[in-house]
């Protein structure tokens, strides 16, 4: 009787079809962990410095947590719900986020503009980084990047895989 029990409860956790193959996708590009400019620095208190986790449970929601001190010291800190994930290329891979919450300087920002769409966000794997390739909201009303560049020009940076 306590087997099938378990059985159950394990059956009856929030695991989707579409869940479980957006974590397998996630994995096998090698999405899942932590990213960073630069692993050596701490994110959280130099400035300039930007650091992403990408987390894929088996149970439960995939997320990505990130941190990021700005040039006026204040940090930002942004959560995103990660509701899909597609391999594009051998290279490619295209998230589904929702924009949970996004703080700056300890002070919850509002859900306006940009952080109040879900996004489309294309890494590229470029050797052993990765890097923003796109970043636009499903309906093109947002535009964050395209082909490796940040609306404003700049080319997105390449993150490393950070192992601590």
């Amino acid at each position: 009787m306590f087997r099938r029990v378990i059985a159950l409860l394990v059956l009856a956790l929030p695991c989707s079809p579409a869940s479980a193959s957006s974590r397998s996708v996630m994995n096998d590009f090698g999405l899942a962990g932590t990213w960073s400019l630069d692993c050596s620095k701490d994110a959280e208190k130099q400035s300039g410095g930007y650091r992403m986790t990408v987390n894929a449970p088996i149970f439960g929601t995939a997320t990505s947590y990130s941190v990021m001190r700005l040039q006026d010291g204040k940090l930002l800190i942004t959560k995103n719900e990660i509701e899909g994930a597609l391999r594009l290329t051998e290279s490619k891979i295209q998230l589904t986020i929702n924009p949970i919450e996004r703080s700056i300087g300890g002070q919850l920002q509002p859900r306006e503009g940009v952080f109040s769409s879900k996004l489309l966000v294309t890494y590229e794997k470029v050797g052993q980084k990765i890097h923003v390739f796109d970043a636009h909201s499903p309906d093109g009303k947002y535009v964050t990047a395209e082909d490796g560049h940040f609306a404003n020009g700049v080319a997105s940076p390449m993150l490393e895989r950070c192992f601590d």
